[in-house]
């Protein structure tokens, strides 16, 4: 589960994407990519710097919880939305509302195994990566709506 959390496989996913639209020749996928990663840049940014202060939720690995097994160090002192969850589901609906469903399901699996990693780890609650996954599917919608222009450029 520390794998699957980690920075490391969030790569290696990234570089088999690209690699695959690559070896395809895809040049939708590969601007459908840059704009997932557009969107996760955004989610991240925006739910670290300004929603977690706001809510200000203390992680479970934070508090004095008997119940709480924390299998690697705690993050830091919030932890609402979790940032894992809303960058997985950010890149999986980005590729969703560019009509990559099977990729979007893919990643949307590995969003799902992420956030239950976080929870298994100790450093989310379960409302914490539900409000994750809001969040990126949220801001991938946005990123949808706006690229709209692109969208019946390069997608018709």
């Amino acid at each position: 589960m520390g794998f699957v959390s980690s920075e490391a496989f969030g790569i290696l996913f990234a570089i088999f994407l690209f690699l695959y639209a690559a070896l395809r020749r895809d040049r939708t996928l590969l601007i459908t990519l840059l704009l997932a990663a557009v969107s996760l840049a955004v989610v991240d940014f925006f739910s670290y710097q300004y929603l977690k202060p706001f809510f200000a939720r203390v992680r479970p690995c934070q508090q004095t919880l008997i119940e709480v097994r924390q299998v690697f160090g705690c993050a830091g002192l919030y932890g609402f939305p979790s940032n894992h969850a809303a960058n997985g589901m950010a890149v999986a609906a980005t590729l969703y509302f560019f009509s990559y469903k099977r990729l979007a399901l893919a990643a949307g699996v590995i969003a799902l195994l992420v956030g239950f990693s976080r929870i298994y780890l100790g450093v989310h609650y379960p409302g914490d990566i539900l409000g994750g996954y809001l969040t990126g599917i949220l801001v991938a919608g946005l990123l949808a709506y706006v690229c709209r222009p692109l969208r019946l450029k390069f997608y018709t």
